[in-house]
Parts: structure tokens; sequence; C-alpha cells
């Protein structure tokens, strides 16, 4: 399952995604969940029992994911959301860790024509034998839609990546989105990005055109 937390974007290489480990991409788990969805709230918590599609099982997560959302009128909602996540041995540093992360969200239509998707997120990081690390991650998304089935975004991004001696990334994407058939789509991205390491930043330019189409 997809876990409960944030907006859910779709672009699973943000870093309000990478970074919180929620990517729609690769980021499943197995585990129970409950949700609840009312006239003005909605929320779904989540027991993350581990993915069970990789071993050995040392590498497996067990924890939480959660959120809650409240709508306000028609146009706006705002949500909090919560994770923690215990691994005997983590995919990138082949240690004990212990990762949460925090945060708000917002989805709202200023206008007919226009969206906003917005999230912010603390990051906690302890290492077995270490202290705990904090970091932080953000992204403003505006969508236009100028015409029906045509799509104009502009996302901004920031990452303080949850490691000593790391600065802060910075990030921006342009983006067309066209559903030109009841089935079909294209979408173009161009990103520019300082990706923050422990050796400094380093710039990243890409272009990305993706084709979907599905009965």
């Amino acid at each position: 399952m997809n876990l409960p937390f944030g907006t859910r974007s779709l672009e699973h290489t943000a870093w309000v995604r990478s970074a919180t480990r929620t990517d729609l991409n690769d980021a499943q788990q197995h585990g129970v969940a409950a949700a609840y969805s009312g006239e003005a709230w909605r929320g779904e918590a989540m027991a993350i029992l581990g993915n069970f599609q990789i071993g050995p099982d040392d590498y497996r997560e067990r924890g939480w994911s959660a959120f809650v959302e409240r709508a306000f009128g028609s146009r706006w909602v705002l949500g909090a959301s919560t994770l923690g996540a215990f691994a005997d041995r983590d995919r990138a540093t082949r240690a004990k860790l212990h990762r949460e992360a925090h945060g708000l969200f917002l989805r709202g239509a200023p206008l007919e024509k226009l969206a906003l998707l917005a999230e912010a997120d603390v990051l906690l990081r302890r290492p077995e034998g270490g202290e705990l690390a904090t970091g932080w991650t953000s992204m403003v998304q505006v969508d236009l839609e100028p015409l029906q089935g045509l799509h104009l975004l502009a996302t901004g991004e920031a990452l303080r990546d949850a490691r000593p001696g790391v600065s802060t990334g910075i990030g921006g994407w342009l983006s067309a989105w066209w559903f030109f058939a009841p089935h079909a789509d294209a979408r173009v991205d161009a990103l520019v990005r300082d990706i923050p390491t422990p050796a400094g930043n380093v710039r990243s330019t890409a272009v990305l055109f993706q084709l979907h189409a599905f009965l």
C-alpha cells in the first residue's frame, strides 16, 4: 500500500516524496490501515509491517504512517502527517536506523482553473550509535489549466537533509501535461536542482518526457 502521508503528489522524485520515502513509485509497504472520510474531516492511519518483496528481514521497516485533513469550504484542505519507521539495517547506510517525518500540507483552488499544492516536513534520523540529526523539506506547486485537458505546472522545492555537514538544496520544475484522449496523456518536465551532498551542492539539469496510455 502507498503510505498515508502528505500530498501523495505524482512527482515521486520530488524531495518531499524521496526524503520522506513516501513516493508512489517504489516506497509501498505491507501493513494494516484504517481510513475515515467525512464531510469535512478525512484521515488514514497505517501500521507498517514491512515490504515483504525485499529481504532479508533486517531491511524491512516497521512503524507507523498517518495523516488527517480538514476541508474549509469547497476549495481548501489543510492537513498534517506523521511517520516513524525502524529498520535493523537501513538500505542506504546498512546500519540500524530510526527515522521520522512530521509535517503539514495544503491543497487549494483559489481560482476555477488554478490549483495549489504545498507541503513542508521535518526530517529526523538517528542511526545506531549516533546522535539525532534533523532536517526539513518543502514544496509548492501551482497548476494552471488554460485549456481543457492541458495543465501548465511550476514547482519549487527545498531540502535540508538530515545529515551532518549538508547544506540546503533548492530545485525548480516547469511542466506541461496534456490529456489528449480519454485514456492517454503526455507530459514533459524540465528540472534544475542544486542537490545537497556532504561535499557540497551538485547542480543537476534534466528534461523528462512521458507518454501514458491505458485501456
